[in-house]
């Protein structure tokens, strides 16, 4: 397996949040290195607009 490069870091995949205030938030994180930091990672995650998902979101900013 890593003689042949098989192994990869997974930037992208679908995770879901059981949050106690909101309930389940399904969202896509995004997973991207830091320009000349190896050490750190920036993690975004999003959801689909119009969602329950997304409304939970908003709902958790106000």
């Amino acid at each position: 397996m890593w003689a042949r490069h098989e192994v990869e870091i997974r930037s992208r995949q679908r995770k879901r949040i059981n949050h106690p205030q909101v309930g389940v938030i399904d969202a896509v994180c995004q997973v991207m290195p830091v320009p000349d930091r190896i050490d750190l990672r920036f993690v975004l995650y999003t959801t689909e607009p119009g969602s329950p998902s997304h409304r939970a979101l908003r709902e958790l900013r106000e």
